[in-house]
């Protein structure tokens, strides 16, 4: 139900997910300043350089992950 429609009772009635929406609950909070400004470097990036950084990110995790077998 849209709070729109609830609230003044104009527009549609049901609400209809974007499949490109991602819930609230999945949000992470960002409070260190410099995951922040990596964050935002990624946000801001082109192609070129968010796949840069991911490969970076992928690099680090793999580091300090055990191995599987």
């Amino acid at each position: 139900m849209r709070f729109e429609w609830l609230a003044t009772g104009r527009g549609p009635l049901a609400w209809e997910a974007d499949p490109d929406d991602i819930p609230a609950l999945d949000a992470e909070l960002v409070h260190d300043p410099l995951e922040r400004r990596l964050l935002q470097a990624f946000r801001c990036g082109g192609r070129e350089t968010r796949r840069l950084l991911l490969g970076l990110a992928d690099a680090q995790l793999a580091s300090i992950q055990p191995r599987r077998a």
